[in-house]
């Protein structure tokens, strides 16, 4: 959901070509999107097909390319520092990166209404990060 998210955020800025990936530190590779994140993307306007959208874990080769590496929660940041400290100064929390205190938490396996909950949450965070990558592009119309 945060990579759907800040992927539209980032297009009404007019900078799409931000590239923008999701992996997970405990994400099954592979796995589609649940129904439960596709809807809570469907209510907010974001169309996304769930069978499109594959889970992978962080790894290496990702860890390295990326600029930065935003987490939902401080136990995720660790584990990302921990497993690969050649890059622990480009990880934060979404929160932190945003001004924010906090954790988000995974709502995997949880209800409609927690994924709403979520995505709730993580919402004003992607649209301070969207700001902050894309301070110069002009809104789109």
């Amino acid at each position: 959901m945060a990579e759907a998210w800040l992927r539209h955020c980032l297009a009404e800025k007019g900078a799409a070509n931000i590239q923008v990936f999701s992996a997970g530190t405990a994400a099954t590779t592979g796995a589609a999107m649940s129904p439960q994140a596709g809807f809570a993307l469907w209510n907010e306007g974001i169309r996304v097909r769930t069978d499109a959208h594959r889970s992978r874990q962080v790894d290496r080769d990702l860890a390295r390319s990326a600029d930065l590496i935003l987490t939902m929660t401080r136990g995720h940041a660790r584990s990302v520092r921990e497993r690969f400290p050649e890059i622990a100064d480009r990880v934060r929390t979404l929160l932190s990166y945003s001004g924010a205190d906090g954790d988000i938490q995974d709502p995997f396996g949880g209800s409609v209404e927690d994924y709403v909950h979520c995505l709730a949450r993580m919402k004003p965070a992607l649209e301070t990060l969207a700001e902050r990558l894309a301070p110069q592009s002009p809104p789109r119309k």
